[in-house]
């Protein structure tokens, strides 16, 4: 949720044209072939369809073809690893409201093979939930451009049924939304809602320590064979949806007719149809394994956007609180242009900044899940920190809705009503 599209399409001076993990756009000669000149005029002639053809989508929503506008999920990231590495032994140590510089590369042990975590890793990883398929490249111009339709243009009206549908549209519309620290059903309580962000956050850690036991390394084991034999449960049911036989209602086998593994979720790169990627890479690749790690750090940070959560002051919507939750915000029962401007880069309050509170900042939180992934702590610990310091609920609980400030206005409403 926390990509922000605009129609302004003007080129962004000194900046390196890269796509949305960070990367260079290069051709397939292993050179730069997409020039700036030729990305602009990509970008621009696509915002100017968009803008000819949806005039309301393009007043109400701010699209920047492969560039993020503001990039708060790569800050956090980068801040909470500069500050790891500037204190590795303490435990939630403060970093919310300070500036940390940049470090060389960070070496500290040793977690199944990945002992090397950069700043460029973390900037990457962090905004996989936002292309969780690997759409946004410029090098897949096509897809890029669906991305865009779907997303903001169709909202993915016919595509909401859940992990079958894939990924793209499931994580921002559909069941999956828990990924984003949201919620996909109006009504539903903010405990269920909560347990299935703490089940997602529990599923990645594994993926990214990747652990061995006696029947090898749990990313390589069989993903559906894994979900049939858990106890159904609202993360379970989204990751697993069963058809009323009891069996798997999505396709539990890669292209190659493989079946799924546990990691990948987190490999997956479309050319094409999002229900059906190729898997770019094996379970232990590293790249899999920090984007697993960039998954949790970006359903914590989510969770401290007015718009995905509601915490404390609701009405400072750029001031992130570290006070439990009150509710958990649904995307459709929003106005999302106030969601767009509750995106933008936030700034703690007090209590984040003097670290005294009992929940922790967003920037303090990434720092300790990176501390407790180079620890290699037990996944219980991860569970326990993140439910009592991160998505603690408050005892005001709402159910899963809309607070005031971000309601649909009820002219929207009332004509969505007398439309259908």
């Amino acid at each position: 949720m926390s990509v922000v599209l605009s129609t302004r399409c003007e080129r962004h001076k000194g900046v390196t044209f890269r796509d949305v993990s960070g990367n260079p756009f290069v051709g397939k000669s292993g050179i730069n072939q997409h020039t700036p000149a030729r990305v602009e005029m990509i970008r621009k002639t696509l915002c100017l369809l968009i803008a000819v053809q949806f005039p309301e989508i393009a007043f109400a929503y701010q699209f920047e073809f492969l560039n993020i506008k503001d990039d708060v999920h790569q800050r956090m990231a980068e801040q909470a690893l500069l500050c790891f590495t500037s204190n590795p032994g303490k435990h939630r140590f403060s970093c919310d409201g300070k500036t940390f510089s940049t470090a060389p590369d960070v070496y500290l042990g040793s977690v199944n093979g990945l002992n090397l975590l950069t700043v460029d890793d973390v900037r990457r990883a962090v905004v996989w939930p936002d292309d969780p398929v690997r759409e946004l490249s410029v090098t897949k111009i096509p897809r890029a451009a669906l991305w865009a339709f779907r997303l903001v243009v169709d909202q993915c009206k016919k595509y909401r049924a859940g992990i079958q549908d894939g990924l793209r549209c499931s994580s921002h519309y559909g069941s999956l939304q828990f990924m984003h620290a949201m919620e996909g059903l109006k009504g539903e309580s903010a405990k269920e809602t909560q347990k299935a962000i703490l089940d997602w956050s529990v599923f990645a850690y594994r993926v990214a320590v990747n652990k061995q036991d006696s029947s090898g390394y749990y990313n390589d084991k069989d993903y559906c064979e894994f979900f049939a034999k858990e106890p159904r449960s609202k993360f379970v049911n989204a990751m697993s949806p069963q058809d009323l036989d009891g069996g798997a209602q999505f396709p539990c086998q890669k292209k190659d007719s493989s079946p799924w593994q546990m990691s990948t979720p987190f490999a997956l790169s479309c050319t094409w149809g999002s229900a059906t990627c190729a898997e770019y890479t094996y379970g232990n690749n590293f790249i899999v394994r920090k984007a697993a790690l960039g998954a949790i750090l970006h359903v914590i940070q989510d969770s401290y956007a007015k718009g995905h959560a509601s915490r404390g002051n609701d009405v400072a919507i750029n001031t992130y609180e570290c006070a439990a939750i009150r509710q958990f915000q649904v995307y459709t029962e929003q106005d999302h242009e106030r969601h767009a401007q509750a995106d933008t880069y936030p700034y703690p309050s007090t209590a984040c900044i003097s670290g005294e509170a009992d929940v922790d900042g967003p920037v303090t939180a990434s720092a300790e899940v990176i501390r407790m992934f180079f620890a290699n702590e037990d996944e219980s610990k991860l569970r326990a920190y993140l439910a009592d310091h991160v998505f603690k609920l408050a005892d005001d609980l709402k159910e899963a809705g809309a607070t005031d400030f971000f309601r649909k206005p009820m002219l929207e409403v009332l004509d969505k009503r007398g439309t259908q």
